[in-house]
C-alpha cells in the first residue's frame, strides 16, 4: 500500500484473497469428506428439515440460550470498536501502514503459537477454563488499546488479543472460536448440532448487528477512546456471565477421559 498507494494497493489485496479462497473451497471440496452419515429416520423428532421447528426450538437445553446471550455480549463488544482499530491507530496515534501490518503479523503470530497447544489443553482440562481466560484475553486487550501511547503499547495488546484469539474460546463475529464450538457441540443434542451453531450464528450476528454503527456513533461524538472501554466492560461482562451461568456438560469427552 505504501507503494502502490491505499486503492490500488487494496485492490491488489483483494485479488490475492480472492484467488487463495477459490484454492480453499477446492480443496475442502476434493478432500473433505463427511463422517456423520445422516438418517432420514424421524424418530428423534428431528428428521431432515432444512429449518426447525418451534417446539424443536423450545426443546434445545437452557446452556444452549446462556452461550447465545454470552456471545452475543462478546461479539457486540468486539465488533464495536474493531472496524475502528486501524483508524485509530493511525490518526490517533501516528503510526504507519508498515507498522500496523506489523502489529497483523503479532496478532497472527500469536494466534497461531497458541492454536494447537490450547484444542490439546481443552481436551484434558476442559472447554470451560480455556474459554474464560480467551475472553478475557481479548477484553485486557481491548483496555490495552485504550491505554496505549504508541506503537509498542499497541504490539503488547495485539500480542494479548492474538494470545486470545488463538485460545479459540472467544465470539467476534457470528460464529465463535474452535474451543467455543466444541463447548456447543458438547452441549448441544448430537442430531442437531450443526443446526444449533446455526442457530447460535444468526441470532448473534443479527444482535450484534448495530455494534459498528454505535461504535461509530460513540467514535465521532463521544471520543475514540470510548469504543474500546465499552469493549474491555462488555467483554468482561460476558466472561462473569459464562463463569457464573454457563457449566460444562458431565458427559463431554473432556471429562470422560475419552479425547
Amino acid at each position: 500500500m505504501e507503494a502502490l498507494g491505499v486503492v490500488p494497493g487494496t485492490h491488489v489485496g483483494l485479488m490475492v484473497t480472492f484467488l487463495a479462497t477459490i484454492s480453499i473451497v477446492l480443496i475442502r471440496w476434493r478432500f473433505i469428506e463427511e463422517t456423520v452419515k445422516q438418517s432420514s429416520d424421524d424418530s428423534n423428532g428431528y428428521g431432515l428439515a432444512i429449518l426447525p421447528s418451534l417446539a424443536q426450538v423450545r426443546a434445545l437445553p437452557s446452556d444452549v440460550w446462556r452461550l447465545i446471550v454470552v456471545a452475543t455480549l462478546s461479539s457486540f463488544g468486539f465488533q464495536i470498536f474493531w472496524s475502528f482499530l486501524v483508524v485509530y491507530c493511525v490518526e490517533e496515534l501516528g503510526l504507519s501502514m508498515i507498522q500496523w501490518s506489523l502489529l497483523s503479523v503479532i496478532g497472527n503470530l500469536a494466534a497461531a503459537c497458541f492454536m494447537v497447544p490450547s484444542g490439546f489443553l481443552s481436551d484434558r482440562v476442559g472447554r470451560r477454563r480455556i474459554i474464560i481466560l480467551s475472553q478475557l484475553s481479548v477484553s485486557l486487550a481491548s483496555l490495552g488499546y485504550f491505554l496505549s501511547p504508541g506503537f509498542v503499547g499497541v504490539a503488547v495488546s495485539r500480542f494479548i488479543g492474538g494470545v486470545g484469539e488463538g485460545l479459540g474460546g472467544n465470539v467476534m463475529g457470528s460464529v465463535g472460536g474452535p474451543i467455543w464450538q466444541a463447548l456447543v457441540t458438547d452441549v448441544a443434542p448430537f442430531e442437531v448440532r450443526g443446526g444449533v451453531l446455526g442457530l447460535m450464528g444468526t441470532v448473534t450476528g443479527f444482535l450484534s448487528m448495530p455494534a459498528p454503527v454505535f461504535g461509530g456513533f460513540l467514535y465521532e461524538n463521544v471520543s475514540p477512546q470510548i469504543v474500546f472501554i465499552a469493549s474491555f466492560v462488555l467483554g468482561v461482562l460476558g466472561c462473569l456471565i459464562f463463569t457464573l451461568w454457563v457449566k460444562e456438560p458431565v458427559e463431554c469427552p473432556a471429562q470422560r477421559g475419552e479425547a
